[in-house]
């Protein structure tokens, strides 16, 4: 796990499909995972269906991304 390695609070992490085709597994293009991580041991996750071009749907997951460690560090 990341935060093993690190002496960062919170890790992030982001997996999917961005395009422009679906996967060999015929995972849809905008199927992405997203995942946040605090030291202290809670874990935020989410599955989102993005759309548009490869580079909205990969700026999509970021902000998706940040916004779970975001939710982390207000507790």
């Amino acid at each position: 796990m990341a935060l093993e390695r690190s002496p960062a609070d919170i890790a992030m992490a982001i997996t999917g499909v961005a395009g422009p085709e679906p996967d060999e597994d015929r995972n849809p293009v905008g199927l992405t995972f997203v995942a946040a991580a605090h030291r202290d041991g809670r874990v935020l996750q989410k599955q989102l269906q993005l759309s548009g071009s490869r580079d909205a749907i990969c700026q999509d997951a970021m902000i998706a991304v940040l916004g779970l460690a975001e939710r982390l560090l207000q507790y």
